[in-house]
């Protein structure tokens, strides 16, 4: 035990509040006893609020603080490694983002938003026992009503809707805003369908009303399809009509057919007629089908052609693929051609193949030839390769290999040595690497991984790990993901840090519950430096890894953990930001 500590405890021990002289006794007995051999549970005061308010109060800094929290944080991470060894759950992580937390606090004091508490609380509460999700949702929900902005307000909604279904629902008819309203009742449209219908009627923007309407039809009860289709006819916008139609076609079918007969749009008339023909009876499916190409060919626009075209192809085969050949643009035509081919004669689909082929080299446009060229890559690998040999954009060459890997492991795994970009070699090696020999696969996995950790960029390597990652041995693996974890954590943009960890996270929790926790252990030290917003931010995203590391009972510590300091933070004296501690 340090003077200083010892002199506070001394102080802290006659203080006229109880809570916090009982407090300094437990301490000093922990401390005057073998610390080594103390459970670390007599430590656990050092992270409260009271110990932080006794400190400040008897002359203690805050370095000193921030030094008895990672004192107990370097136990708490010895006795979680231990369980986790022994296998068992960790049962301290949510104490070890409480430490986290005290020293972000002090990075950025007064940053959090509510809108942070009320992410976490939604990220956690669905998780928890089933006898603490209740107030956890009932805070989730506190929280999310207390966002200023109604556009955030209905993004916390809208993931609260399949919790908190009819609560969800009378906030969502207080949003004034119609887009933010629209978009929580489209969430809850699976969950109270009757009632966000009644509250789609009410909307008087058309567009939004439409939207909503689109989501409810399929959950409405078989007499109220029948309104939902008057409601539908009354949408002035052709677009926005045949959408709620198409919902309703494989209820509707015959009012459908003829409502998408009257459409004057020909691109909104030939995809419902081919939504609503499978659930026609056979002539009438017949006639609407060719309905549905007459329309199609009457699109100035052959994006739009090759689209309805590809959609019908496998319904009338042969008279698509005349059509296709009449489209003058070469992109369009090969696409609806690659369409098409399958449902064709076998000595028809090798003429439309090889046609589709000629008219993507045709293309002078990389930007336009590659993804085609990914489409014909299972088709026509061999001459593929060839082509994407030709791509100067490595970017594209990488993608068209990729889609290659499967069918020429071996062309595909030499090709991608000879890419200069070390992401777009190593994301091509370790997708082809599955698909080598043993040998040639170790060979390929230890180039992917010495490319990837030749990436300069640290949110581009981040990236890169996460892909190549999954598919290198176990060890190997590990390590990767601990840097692209690491990598990703440092990322000053939250959207880059955000998207990242969408991307890793769901790997990370492959990982055995030893190498997750050393994943876990390496990153509280970062997670020590930033501000308590970025904290915020990110413990939702880590949910899947506590909850692999500690089970419920760690979301559980979590929330506590979260609300304990936050229920004390700023501190007494303004939070000014503290000396430099060790």
């Amino acid at each position: 035990m340090n003077p200083r500590t010892a002199s506070i405890l001394a102080a802290a021990t006659v203080s006229e509040d109880t809570e916090v002289s009982q407090l300094a006794l437990r301490l000093r007995a922990a401390l005057q006893r073998r610390p080594a051999g103390e459970p670390v549970e007599s430590f656990l005061p050092l992270l409260s609020p009271a110990w932080r308010l006794s400190w400040q109060r008897y002359g203690g800094t805050d370095a000193g603080f921030l030094r008895n929290v990672d004192w107990v944080l370097e136990r708490l991470v010895a006795a979680d490694r231990q369980a986790i060894a022994e296998g068992l759950p960790a049962l301290y992580i949510g104490r070890e983002i409480q430490g986290v937390l005290w020293h972000a606090g002090f990075v950025a004091p007064a940053e959090e938003k509510e809108s942070d508490r009320a992410w976490l609380l939604g990220a956690v509460a669905p998780h928890l026992p089933a006898a603490e999700q209740p107030e956890a949702l009932r805070r989730a929900l506190q929280s999310a009503l207390a966002e200023a902005s109604e556009q955030s307000r209905a993004w916390h909604l809208s993931n609260l809707a399949p919790h908190l279904p009819e609560a969800v629902y009378q906030a969502a008819l207080g949003l004034e805003d119609e887009q933010a309203r629209m978009e929580v009742l489209s969430k809850l449209a699976p969950h109270l369908p009757e009632a966000v219908y009644r509250a789609a009627l009410a909307l008087e923007d058309e567009s939004y009303r439409a939207e909503v309407l689109q989501a409810v039809v399929p959950h409405l009860l078989e007499e109220q399809r029948s309104e939902a289709l008057q409601a539908a006819l009354t949408l002035s916008d052709e677009g926005e009509r045949a959408w709620v139609l198409s919902e309703l076609a494989p209820h509707r079918p015959e009012a459908v057919y003829m409502a998408a007969l009257a459409l004057t749009d020909d691109g909104e008339r030939a995809w419902l007629l081919r939504d609503v023909a499978p659930h026609l009876p056979e002539a009438e499916r017949a006639e609407a089908l060719r309905q549905a190409l007459r329309a199609a060919l009457l699109l100035t626009e052959e994006w739009e052609r090759e689209r309805v075209l590809s959609a019908l192809a496998p319904h009338l085969p042969e008279a698509v693929y005349q059509a296709a050949l009449s489209l003058s643009e070469k992109v369009e035509r090969a696409s609806a051609l690659i369409s098409v081919a399958p449902h064709l004669p076998q000595a028809e689909r090798a003429e439309a193949l090889r046609q589709a082929l000629e008219s993507t080299l045709a293309e002078p446009d990389e930007n336009e030839r590659a993804p085609v060229l990914t489409e014909l890559a299972p088709l026509l690998p061999d001459a593929v390769y060839q082509a994407s040999l030709d791509l100067v954009d490595e970017s594209r060459r990488a993608w068209v290999l990729r889609e290659l890997a499967p069918h020429l492991p071996e062309a595909v795994g030499r090709a991608a040595l000879d890419l200069q970009d070390e992401g777009y070699r190593a994301h091509v090696l370790s997708v082809v690497a599955p698909h080598l020999p043993a040998a040639e696969r170790a060979e390929a996995l230890r180039q992917a991984l010495q490319s990837t950790l030749a990436v300069t960029d640290e949110a581009r390597r981040a990236w890169v790990l996460s892909i190549v990652a999954p598919h290198l041995p176990e060890a190997e693996k590990a390590e990767a993901l601990r840097q692209a974890l690491l990598a990703t954590l440092t990322q000053a943009e939250e959207e880059t840090r955000v998207s990242l960890l969408n991307d890793l996270t769901p790997t990370l929790v492959t990982l055995p519950a030893a190498a997750l926790y050393e994943c876990w252990a390496t990153a509280l030290p970062v997670l020590k430096e930033l501000p308590r917003a970025a904290v915020l931010g990110i413990v939702p995203l880590l949910v899947p890894v506590i909850a692999a590391l500690g089970g419920d009972a760690a979301l559980s510590q979590t929330l506590w953990a979260v609300e304990e300091v936050e229920r004390w933070w700023p501190p007494a004296g303004g939070g000014a930001v503290p000396e430099p501690h060790p």
